[in-house]
């Protein structure tokens, strides 16, 4: 039996204003010009493991979510416009709704945050960690730090949370209103209904065990418990703009046993009766257990003790089976590469369970996908904007600019938004594959080395 996608993606969207900020105080607005309030809407991809839930599978309104945002391309103290920002997610259930972000300052409790007015954009970063926040000494959670172009989060896990970190696309978000990504994330781009979708990436892998009996004699175990030895304590880099921009967890150390937990509520599992009935199915043991990906091996460990068949009663003494998870026991195996536990990948444990002297366990691998659309919507109030935007085969944007009149792409000049740079790139001579050649209405653009389309395929 095979665990449904797990832990998704989650996205958020944005929706900033005008006004008064942080630190900037009160922006006078423009009569020509509509103050914009921040808020987000959310998809939920993924399940998300929190402190006090067992895995989810939609929004509940518990989780708390943080927000960052700062100049483009700049992460520093002094360029910040959204410093930790907290929200609620959605309240109600489902995958996706509105949160907004309130200000807590006095004399401003519950008013909504702004985007400052003029040309300024901004970069949005947003993290989850749930309780896996480190505390001071005085029991307070320790907040991330701004410092080397970095904003990083001390955590230490203990199996039962999620930890992620999202980034707003402007690439993508543009691309479905039409508008440059340099005129983004602003007071004119929330104007043109550009929101920032920020795709939360799960940073931990995930570990869920199934049990079953393997003959009748395993129908006399019980299971007490269940730990993996992981790395538990690290930095988790929120946004990053030096020259790896990598985001996620850093400098982890510290070997700690996880155990295995009914749910989020912090209790260990009860003893667990696998089941035998002829052709046993494997059963799910308690909720799962997140780990630091990327180990060469983790140690697991199933405690049990048997059941005497005629008097029901506790008998002999517990017996503790210990196993090594390499990758090599991964299935399927990748197509390409080599095999590794990766962050935001599921992995199944099977374990089949004949009496207290043997146990068998394997491996099965569960991944996660994502999606997207377009909208097109031109403006010329901004200089340079791109005609038409296609997602491509490859996953990029290009962004078209037509001709003055031309109602084709043919003769267009072809631009892509290079997220390192903060800058539109020309497009290199070749054929490309849209991926969507329905909404599209053709196959592929072929461009020569000026950047001009030259012909449509369809």
């Amino acid at each position: 039996m095979q665990l449904k996608p797990l832990i998704p993606l989650l996205t958020l969207l944005l929706i900033p204003l005008y006004g008064c900020h942080k630190d900037s105080g009160t922006v006078e607005v423009p009569e020509d010009e509509t103050p914009q309030v921040v808020k987000f809407g959310t998809n939920l991809r993924t399940v998300v493991t929190t402190g006090t839930k067992a895995s989810i599978v939609e929004w509940t309104g518990q989780e708390d979510l943080f927000v960052y945002s700062f100049q483009t391309g700049t992460v520093e103290q002094d360029k910040v416009f959204l410093d930790n920002v907290r929200a609620d997610s959605p309240a109600g259930g489902g995958l996706s709704g509105a949160i907004e972000l309130e200000r807590t300052e006095a004399g401003h409790e519950g008013e909504p945050y702004y985007y400052p007015s003029g040309t300024t954009t901004y970069d949005f970063y947003a993290y989850y960690a749930g309780t896996a926040k480190t505390k001071d000494g005085n029991g307070d959670d320790i907040e991330p730090s701004i410092a080397g172009g970095k904003v990083s989060l001390p955590v230490e896990i203990d199996g039962s949370q999620d930890l992620c970190v999202a980034i707003a696309d402007k690439a993508a978000d543009c691309a479905e209103a039409g508008i440059s990504p340099l005129n983004a994330y602003s007071a004119y781009s929330s104007r043109k209904g550009i929101i920032p979708n920020l795709v939360f990436e799960h940073q931990l892998s995930r570990f869920v065990f199934w049990v079953k009996a393997g003959d009748l004699l395993g129908e006399n175990v019980r299971i007490d418990g269940i730990t993996l030895e992981s790395l538990s304590k690290g930095s988790l880099v929120i946004a990053n703009v030096n020259n790896d921009r990598k985001r996620g967890l850093e400098q982890t150390s510290t070997l700690a046993v996880l155990s295995l937990q009914n749910g989020g509520d912090g209790t260990n599992i009860e003893a667990f009766e696998p089941g035998f009935e002829g052709t046993p199915e494997y059963g799910q043991i308690g909720e799962s257990l997140m780990v630091v990906p990327g180990a060469d091996e983790y140690k697991l460990e199933v405690l049990m003790h048997y059941i005497d068949p005629v008097t029901g009663e506790r008998s002999g003494d517990d017996f503790k089976y210990s196993y090594t998870l390499t990758p090599s026991m991964i299935n399927p195996q990748p197509e390409s590469g080599e095999a590794a536990y990766r962050a935001g990948y599921q992995y199944n444990v099977n374990i089949a369970v004949y009496g207290l002297q043997m146990v068998k366990v394997n491996v099965t691998l569960t991944q996660w996908g994502d999606g997207g659309s377009i909208l097109i919507d031109n403006d010329n109030e901004w200089p340079d904007q791109p005609t038409k935007a296609f997602k491509m085969a490859n996953g990029v944007y290009f962004y078209l600019y037509y001709a003055v009149g031309a109602q084709s792409p043919i003769g267009a000049k072809v631009k892509t938004w290079n997220s390192v740079t903060n800058e539109m790139d020309e497009v290199g001579a070749g054929t490309y594959e849209v991926a969507d050649p329905v909404a599209a209405g053709f196959l592929s653009l072929t461009i020569d080395e000026d950047s001009v389309v030259t012909a449509v395929n369809s």
